[in-house]
């Protein structure tokens, strides 16, 4: 999954790189308070890539730190019910120790 990512991710930048490079020199008129500015189409494409870029990537830190907490909250448990467990097998030893002491006792007041 993640090389197909990285493929696409890949084939994305590289058509992005050609259409910046084939719209240079190309110069969109707008008018901006009463003055005529142009501004060239291959800054405008790259400045909608990066700010994608950022978007993305920013979206995917947020993510990977939920995960990160989701994956602390698991720790957490699996550690908890590890203490349990623990604690449950120590209480099943305690009780065969006790029935082997009555076991002996019982045998030794048959014996008698």
């Amino acid at each position: 999954m993640k090389t197909i990512s990285n493929l696409i991710a890949l084939i994305t930048f590289i058509a992005a790189v050609y259409l910046i490079y084939i719209n240079y020199g190309q110069e969109i008129p707008f008018n901006l308070l009463g003055t005529e500015y142009a501004i060239d189409m291959a800054i405008i494409m790259l400045s909608f890539f990066i700010l994608g870029d950022a978007f993305s990537f920013f979206i995917n830190v947020s993510r990977n730190i939920d995960n990160e907490n989701k994956i602390k909250a698991y720790k957490r448990e699996l550690e908890k019910n590890s203490v349990e467990c623990s604690s449950n097998y120590s209480k099943v030893d305690v009780l065969e120790a006790k029935i082997k002491v009555l076991e002996k006792a019982l045998e030794d007041a048959l014996n008698r």
